[in-house]
């Protein structure tokens, strides 16, 4: 697993991301109670903004290229919602990498379980794992919201 703390995304690029999060809305996924944005599904302009992100952090980690982008999204964990321990898999393959770049901290709760490893949320901390192999889960968010960027790789 790899941590990287106050990665590259300024605390204001965070704030647009949410803000794009919250303009979209998204869907709304039972499973763990979080309302998430396929990037997919957005404008142009707004693809672009997240395509340069994603770009970024894929030249910043040569492993993440061996892999193939398969899904993006701007995820809002509202109070209450949680992930319960599990490994990435869809439609018989597995996840080869998955990462999350936190966009704020002023939430309680919400940290991110890898393994044994505790990921304290912290704006801008990017965290990639290998989620197909590594069982992880999101403890519950007592107070406030979570925002996420959340990409899978297989």
């Amino acid at each position: 697993m790899l941590i990287e703390d106050n990665y590259y995304l300024p605390e204001v690029v965070c704030k647009n991301l949410i803000k794009l999060q919250k303009f979209y809305g998204g869907n709304f996924y039972q499973i763990n109670k979080t309302w998430s944005v396929e990037v997919t599904s957005m404008m142009i302009k707004h693809i672009k903004e997240l395509k340069n992100i994603v770009f970024d952090i894929e030249k910043k980690h040569d492993f993440l290229k061996e892999a193939r982008l398969d899904q993006c999204q701007l995820v809002r964990w509202p109070e209450g919602s949680y992930h319960v321990e599990h490994l990435d898999t869809r439609e018989n393959e597995v996840d080869k990498w998955a990462f999350f770049l936190y966009l704020n901290n002023n939430f309680k709760g919400g940290e991110l379980i890898v393994e044994d490893a505790v990921v304290k949320p912290d704006i801008g901390k990017l965290v990639i794992f290998k989620a197909g192999i590594m069982k992880h889960k999101v403890n519950k968010i007592l107070k406030g919201e979570r925002f996420t960027l959340a990409g899978w790789y297989l």
